[in-house]
């Protein structure tokens, strides 16, 4: 069975508590010493004590004999007396000092008795021997004195065998001392020793098992960093097993996510580059050899300026300048040339890096968009010249014929004019509502902004449509103040208010009502146009804004309009740097059209 590696938290508990309970076990054992060297020491000490005093009171009683034996033969008794006074006072404070010594060691205290009874014999038959002396008794002198030889000598053998036997006992604990002192040193190396032989074991368990495998994982981090194969996987059950198992799964994610980065880059259909703070090419994908015509390789090291056409090389410059000294992104056009010498437009989309010093720049082929727009541009100057003069034209001779400039017409031939008359007109307004679409959505619509008053303008409105309004049988009325004074085009606010209006009266029910109210707000004022019609379906609530867009399919031949009108009304109201929606009437019949303006000139769309 393999080993599985404990999770860290063990390891470090093992790597505390090991060396730990070691050098508890170290303490114990050393304290144990000590406290037996300690021990032995106050043994060593109590049986040089004992010997000491027992040797102190044999010389005094030794003293006391001499003193007795000197008194006699000088024939001086106080001298006697006094010096024994002493010698007897000086015994006694040895025998109690001892007593106490020996007090707790019963064998000793048990000898001791012994000695202290013959002790006190001898001091009896001195006493003896003096009061025979002054009695002049000689025979009992000579007993005393022999009484005293005999106990003085059992006394001085049974003290000699107890000091033999406290000396004993003192080189006893002097021996043990000894040994005590080299448990210790051998005790001092040996945990030395073995606490060096723990730490250096634990230490290499802890680097084979941790520092070892984390040093894997740090060399997989730089292999991933370089593209390598990683190091084979750490087995394991813990944290770093665990952790390599993770960062396999994310070197796996960004592995397949730089296998799709790699794919996109080398099979997207627009140019993707580098361009390094020199402006030369650092990185290009093969996308190149299609839009310009020159491989990758052909690239690397080139300006781009190189690459622009000459007229556009000054602006695209300026814009690179820009973004680089914005730390931004940004976005530009200009004319390439390709490998054939042929010109291709982009759209290119930059973002500069501060970090690597390096514009990543997305090159998008917009050369059949700008053919459209000249084509659109091209087809609005032949709608504009070659459709609209000539249907002035026509316009122009139907009136004229119509006034019987060139004879009287029967009634049939009125009819067909007053048809033929009412079709050229829409045909003008459809022409007229595509080129003003085509200017507002190309910017060449011009505002004249000026101080306009909102009243005048919703007054006006209301009178350019209240004939169409009779006739559905329609009532439109302000419903609130409109005296209000905003920056705008006025005769433009006219036009998406009559566009809005004629919708409004176009779908209402007759004998209905269409209101109009406003709201001002903080910095804008909403106006609100309200019908009684069929309404917006949601779905169609943001479409309803797009060329000929219609609710229903056959609404324009139904109710007429060139589904332009809606298209209009948004462009000139965005134009304003205001917005344009529909919303559900109250109780949700009907519809609510609305659009908001800024008061102010300045909140009102640049360029303008």
């Amino acid at each position: 069975m393999r080993f599985q590696e404990p999770p860290l938290s063990r390891k470090t508990f093992i790597l505390v508590a090991v060396p730990l309970a070691f050098e508890l076990i170290f303490v114990f054992a050393l304290a144990f010493l000590l406290q037996q060297y300690e021990v032995q020491l106050e043994d060593e000490r109590h049986a040089r004590d004992v010997t000491s005093h027992l040797n102190q009171i044999l010389r005094l009683l030794m003293a006391e004999g001499t003193n007795a034996v000197t008194a006699k033969i000088a024939n001086n008794p106080l001298d006697q007396t006094s010096k024994r006074r002493v010698l007897d006072t000086r015994i006694k404070a040895e025998t109690a000092e001892t007593q106490r010594i020996v007090a707790g060691h019963p064998d000793e205290e048990a000898a001791f008795n012994e000695i202290y009874e013959m002790l006190t014999g001898c001091l009896k038959i001195l006493a003896d021997n003096k009061q025979a002396t002054a009695e002049g008794d000689r025979f009992a002198m000579l007993k005393a004195w022999g009484g005293l030889n005999r106990l003085t000598l059992k006394l001085q053998s049974r003290m000699d065998e107890l000091i033999i036997q406290m000396s004993t006992l003192q080189e006893e604990k002097q021996a043990q001392q000894s040994l005590t002192k080299t448990y210790v040193s051998v005790l001092l190396c040996a945990g030395l020793l073995l606490n060096i032989c723990i730490v250096v074991g634990l230490a290499w368990i802890f680097h084979r098992g941790t520092i070892k495998r984390l040093n894997t994982l740090m060399d997989n981090t730089q292999r991933l960093a370089r593209g390598q194969e990683l190091s084979p996987r750490i087995e394991g059950l813990d944290e770093i097993a665990s952790l390599d198992n993770t960062f396999r799964q994310m070197a796996a994610l960004l592995e397949e996510a730089t296998r799709k980065q790699r794919a996109a880059f080398e099979n997207a259909v627009d140019v993707i580059c580098s361009i390094d703070k020199d402006g030369r090419f650092a990185a290009v994908n093969p996308a190149s050899t299609t839009v310009w015509g020159l491989a990758p390789d052909e690239l690397l090291g080139t300006r781009i300026s190189q690459m622009v056409f000459k007229d556009d090389v000054n602006d695209t410059l300026e814009k690179i300048k820009q973004i680089i000294s914005d730390q931004s992104s940004g976005a530009f056009e200009n004319r390439v040339i390709r490998s054939d010498k042929t010109l291709v437009d982009m759209n290119w989309t930059a973002q500069w890096s501060g970090e690597e010093k390096t514009l990543y720049c997305v090159a998008h082929d917009i050369t059949e968009r700008k053919q459209i727009d000249r084509l659109k541009a091209d087809f609005v100057a032949m709608v504009s010249h070659d459709l609209r003069t000539p249907l002035n034209s026509v316009q122009g001779f139907l009136e004229l014929l119509g006034a019987e400039a060139y004879g009287n017409l029967n009634e049939e031939g009125y009819d067909s004019l007053e048809i033929t008359e009412a079709s050229v007109k829409r045909l003008i307004a459809l022409i007229n509502d595509l080129l003003d679409l085509e200017k507002m959505e190309s910017g060449m619509l011009e505002l004249r902004i000026g101080k306009t008053n909102l009243k005048t303008v919703l007054t006006s409105s209301i009178g350019s449509v209240i004939s169409f309004a009779k006739q559905a049988g329609v009532e439109v009325k302000i419903s609130n103040d409109a005296s209000l004074v905003l920056d705008a085009d006025s005769d433009r606010l006219v036009q998406v208010v009559v566009n809005l209006l004629s919708n409004a009266i176009k779908f209402s029910p007759k004998g209905s009502q269409v209101s109009i109210d406003i709201d001002k707000l903080s910095d804008s004022v909403r106006v609100n146009i309200r019908d009684r019609g069929r309404g917006v379906p949601e779905s169609m609530r943001e479409s309803i804004f797009e060329r000929f867009k219609q609710v229903e399919l056959n609404d324009e031949r139904k109710k007429g309009g060139s589904g332009l009108g809606l298209a209009i009304c948004k462009a000139i109201v965005e134009r304003h740097g205001g917005k344009i929606g529909v919303e559900p009437g109250a109780d949700q019949v009907g519809s609510v059209f609305w659009f908001t303006l800024p008061l102010q000139a300045a909140a009102v769309t640049a360029g303008s």
